[in-house]
């Protein structure tokens, strides 16, 4: 799935400087978990999605083993989840489950009149202020995009947004996605694309 690669060590001892010079894979668990409970070491854990971009997943440290699921889990920066506090608390919900497994950023919730209607003029959005989901308080629409991010990256993109649809559909929370505004799964129809959009449906 991935490797774990080591930027620091602490230790002195030097069979574990040869297995963490070497790198940390699912191979050498045992060979560290040898060493004893004691052991410490900080490693920074990064594992490959399925398009083989490296996801970095953070500094943790592990004491006498590695690949500890709570210690690896992804989660929003401080600046994502004041975003994602503008939100309707379903829209919050949905994504502080998908973050847990899908490394993902908050790029906007909640949008005043002076955004919208800049985004609009910048071809960003098609409605003015204050008919955009996004204008509402809480905002009933927000933007996210998988980490890390490129734009003009559709399949990622995709991937993502069947990740959060199905996500809040097993929560029982209807979202219309921005890559599928008429909902048919055709996701090459629309006339216009907003990718990173999740709103909620029927309000």
């Amino acid at each position: 799935m991935g490797r774990v690669a080591p930027i620091i060590s602490t230790i002195g001892n030097e069979e574990l400087c040869c297995i963490l010079n070497q790198g940390v894979t699912v191979e050498t668990r045992q060979a560290l978990l040898k060493l004893g409970p004691k052991i410490i070491i900080h490693i920074e854990i990064s594992f490959y999605d399925i398009r083989g971009f490296m996801v970095p997943l953070g500094e943790v440290a592990a004491e006498g083993t590695i690949g500890r699921r709570d210690a690896v889990m992804p989660s929003f920066s401080e600046k994502s989840l004041a975003r994602l506090a503008t939100c309707d608390g379903r829209l919050q919900r949905v994504f502080q489950q998908v973050v847990g497994e899908f490394d993902c950023t908050i790029i906007e919730g909640h949008r005043n009149e002076e955004r919208q209607n800049r985004m609009v003029d910048e071809g960003k959005s098609q409605v003015r202020w204050p008919d955009g989901k996004h204008n509402t308080v809480p905002s009933l629409a927000v933007d996210v995009c998988p980490y890390p991010f490129v734009w003009d990256d559709r399949e990622r993109q995709t991937l993502f947004a069947g990740y959060v649809l199905a996500a809040a559909k097993a929560m029982g929370i209807d979202l219309r996605w921005g890559g599928d505004w008429d909902r048919d799964t055709e996701v090459r129809d629309n006339s216009f694309d907003d990718l990173v959009h999740f709103e909620i449906v029927g309000e």
